[in-house]
């Protein structure tokens, strides 16, 4: 019998999966890993693994004979050693589309929370103050710039989302093919030419070798004084601490979180208790129908695996 192993997961119990895989005639297994130990002991002959956040190295792939697909509940596959597994034969398959209207979503949410400092000015009232201007000037976000970092499914939804609300949409994508470019938003040539232009900065792309620490000192530094970070794709895109001096000096009026580069953050981190911050704890993902959309793509990469020799949703060879 086919073996599949749930090493991890956020939701409360894994019910759906095992009524999935037991119909499926697979046998289920589930955990919640939190060490490489841990996750050999469990699925040292196991045929398929859905993983959330353990990590999936390299060394734990030669160790794991019979593994031949990976399913992730999630979007990113960073927690995988991608080119390992493709190079071991193993299929690994993400949940590309789950989870599109929710973070896009989300990201519309914070941009429009920043440009009218709702946070900031929540906080002045739970203080004692009762002054809009305590905060600082507003701007019409019909006269600002939003400028995307990514314009894949996520980006180019919110993109659509955000058509109403600002004057200009301008992005930087330079892998996204001239036929899916949305009419409405303009093409930066270069990430610095769209730091320059935003008024709004969002991210929306994934976390690479290249893109570590994308937003360092030197680009923050081409933003518009006063500008606004949001962040709903990888908090490692970001140098927290180059982040909190920009804040700190005036540079960006402020920032938007839903990831952080340490999750959960240290209870005294600078970034995340900086006054000019919003901080979302990695949930621009959820709703009810996100996270039973993805479980069940997840759980049926494996499940047509079995049936097919493919996922559903199988990531191409690097």
């Amino acid at each position: 019998m086919t073996k599949v192993v749930m090493t991890d997961y956020q939701f409360a119990v894994p019910d759906l999966e095992q009524q999935w895989f037991a119909d499926a005639g697979i046998e289920f297994i589930t955990a919640q890993c939190q060490s490489e130990a841990e996750v050999l002991e469990l699925a040292h002959d196991a045929d398929g693994l859905i993983s959330s956040y353990v990590e999936i190295t390299a060394s734990l792939i030669e160790k794991l004979p019979r593994l031949k697909c990976i399913s992730t509940l999630g979007v990113g596959v960073d927690h995988i050693d991608v080119a390992a597994a493709q190079k071991a034969g193993i299929a690994v398959a993400n949940v590309p589309d789950a989870y599109t209207e929710e973070v896009a979503t989300t990201a519309l949410a914070m941009s429009l929370s920043m440009v009218r400092h709702l946070p900031f000015l929540h906080d002045s009232v739970k203080q004692g103050h009762w002054d809009y201007l305590k905060t600082g000037p507003m701007r019409r976000p019909s006269q600002m710039c939003l400028a995307i970092a990514g314009l894949g499914k996520i980006g180019r939804n919110f993109a659509e989302l955000a058509r109403p609300c600002f004057g200009k949409i301008t992005a930087y994508d330079p892998f996204l093919p001239e036929e899916y470019w949305p009419e409405h938003v303009e093409r930066a040539e270069s990430l610095s030419e769209l730091l320059r232009q935003a008024d709004v900065l969002s991210l929306h792309m994934p976390i690479t070798v290249e893109n570590y620490h994308l937003l360092n000192p030197e680009r923050l530094a081409m933003m518009k004084p006063g500008s606004y970070l949001v962040n709903v794709a990888r908090g490692e895109l970001v140098d927290d601490e180059a982040l909190t001096q920009a804040l700190d000096s005036g540079q960006l009026a402020g920032a938007a979180l839903d990831v952080l580069a340490c999750e959960p953050p240290l209870a005294k981190d600078p970034l995340v208790n900086h006054g000019r911050v919003l901080v979302n704890p990695h949930a621009s993902f959820y709703s009810e129908e996100s996270e039973r959309e993805a479980r069940y793509k997840a759980a049926h990469n494996l499940i047509d695996w079995v049936k097919t020799g493919k996922p559903n949703y199988g990531i191409p060879s690097l």
